[in-house]
């Protein structure tokens, strides 16, 4: 390479070099920064992730263990009267709130003098209604949500049976029949 150039001002021979030299420094200096700013990142969602799941295992462990009683128990706290209209209102907010609302073919059918769905005799003054549910909805664990939210409510709610089918056109029928109780005032 020549030491002048055409118009005899004299070659710098390193200018290119010290571009490099000085592109190099800069892709290192990058480099470790980007390291040092994902290294402190990744401790930081670590510690939130170990304090999240210590609150987990604190609320599992504080979760009052579930006390089920008799229905003998439960008879002093049973509504005196059946109320049909409120009844179907809860039912209709809970597939609202499931998100249920746009769930095809909702039937609610009452059947008010129905039969004792357990097995022994209870109170001969208890009355039982029957409910059942049907509908059909495209996303099968509404369904379960429908189901957690009616056995939630503050009525009491028995689940006798359900029936979830899963159809050819990735549609779920579901059917369910509830049991719920009363005793008349004049008992």
């Amino acid at each position: 390479m020549r030491k002048y150039n055409v118009f005899g001002k004299k070659n710098k021979q390193n200018k290119p070099l010290i571009i490099l030299a000085i592109l190099f420094i800069i892709v290192i200096i990058s480099y470790v920064i980007i390291l040092v700013y994902s290294t402190t990142t990744i401790s930081r969602l670590q510690t939130e992730n170990s304090q999240i799941q210590q609150n987990i295992n604190v609320l599992l462990l504080n979760e009052q263990s579930a006390t089920y009683r008799t229905v003998e128990e439960l008879i002093p706290y049973l509504p005196n009267e059946f109320k049909q209209a409120t009844v179907y209102n809860e039912i209709i907010l809970t597939r609202d709130l499931s998100g249920l609302l746009d769930a095809d073919n909702f039937n609610v059918d009452f059947n008010l003098d129905s039969d004792n769905p357990f097995d022994e005799t209870i109170n001969d003054n208890l009355k039982f209604v029957k409910i059942t549910i049907s509908f059909s909805t495209s996303d099968p664990t509404l369904a379960l949500d429908f189901i957690d939210n009616m056995i939630s409510l503050d009525r009491l709610y028995y689940l006798q049976s359900y029936n979830i089918n899963i159809l050819s056109n990735d549609n779920t029928m579901v059917n369910l029949d509830f049991y719920t109780f009363y005793i008349p005032e004049n008992s």
